[in-house]
């Protein structure tokens, strides 16, 4: 998606991202990829059926129910399984995929405290940010500062301390030493008026590539997602759905991100765009994302995408109301 510059704001709350699940607290099981024909769902606190479409993230409890001849497949968190629900009649989501795994302890260290929201003037980073990577020589990309000739970039960390040049905003890391996984890496960005990234002000937003064994996992999985019988948009979400399960939030934002630069009119992909942008400290770009998918969400269909989207909406312009009221004393 294209870069747009936002006005500055500032914002002294460490709340503004949820925090971290535990492993008490319960996440998705699956995520509905590929809705033919009229798909209801029940939620489990709920006491009626409502249509729903691709996109909705499900839950233990969670029934739903295709229309005759309808076809639903979902996707299983916990083990990348594509399941086709039997039409005609409610299935419980639980019966065809198993428990999430909570991730494990530092993956949930990124929840930086927010101390500044996205300023216009400062190259603040966009990827990675806040995540695990697949690959040890990563494409760098931050905001594109105006009348900003030439960016100098930093990558920092175990091991590795390397600079280079650029005009572009964005630059794949081509230091001599590949990054290692298991090693903290931070990008830092300085343009040439002298502004900084760290003039964000944010902290844990650095990033860190998985191990060689959770890499191959991951590529076997992704290709079998690949070689399935879905649509385009099904194998995206359901792509998105396990980089996201397991951390890799950059990677995951990258898939949406090309539908959405496609053209993508589904309310559901600006929704879960709107989430991950929050994930990673990117609220701004959540913000331009929900609005989006409340814009998208003309049909019944989509009510839940659209409330959920109007609630995110709506926290951060909470946050950013309450901030404002403080500066003004």
């Amino acid at each position: 998606m294209k870069n747009k510059l936002i006005p500055t704001v500032i914002v002294s709350l460490s709340c503004l991202f949820p925090t971290p699940l535990s492993a008490s607290e319960e996440a998705p099981i699956a995520r509905l990829i590929e809705v033919i024909g009229e798909v209801k769902l029940l939620r489990r606190d709920e006491t009626q059926y409502q249509e729903t479409t691709v996109g909705a993230d499900l839950y233990r409890g969670d029934l739903l129910q295709p229309a005759e001849g309808a076809i639903a497949k979902i996707h299983c968190t916990a083990d990348n399984a594509i399941e086709r629900l039997p039409d005609g009649v409610p299935s419980g989501v639980a019966n065809f995929c198993a428990k999430a795994k909570p991730l494990e302890g530092d993956r949930a260290i990124y929840r930086g405290d927010l101390q500044r929201i996205m300023n216009a003037d400062i190259p603040y980073i966009m990827t990675p940010r806040a995540t695990f990577i697949l690959s040890d020589r990563p494409l760098l990309r931050w905001n594109a500062v105006a009348n900003t000739q030439s960016y100098q970039v930093k990558v920092i960390g175990d091991g590795v301390n390397w600079e280079v040049q650029v005009q572009e905003n964005q630059v794949i890391y081509a230091g001599e030493l590949p990054l290692q996984p298991g090693g903290n890496y931070q990008i830092i960005v300085y343009t040439d008026n002298e502004a900084s990234s760290l003039d964000e002000g944010v902290q844990g937003l650095g990033f860190k590539l998985v191990d060689k064994g959770t890499a191959q996992r991951l590529q076997r999985q992704i290709l079998q997602l690949q070689q399935q019988s879905l649509s385009e948009m099904g194998k995206a979400l359901a792509i998105a759905h396990l980089y996201s399960s397991e951390g890799l939030f950059a990677e995951a934002i990258a898939t949406l991100e090309t539908l959405a630069d496609r053209g993508s009119k589904t309310a559901a992909v600006y929704r879960i765009l709107g989430e991950l942008y929050w994930q990673v400290g990117l609220p701004l770009l959540a913000a331009n994302s929900y609005k989006m998918a409340i814009e998208l969400a003309v049909s019944p269909k989509d009510a839940e995408d659209k409330a959920n989207a109007k609630a995110g909406l709506g926290e951060i312009y909470r946050i950013l109301e309450m901030d404002a009221n403080h500066v003004k004393r």
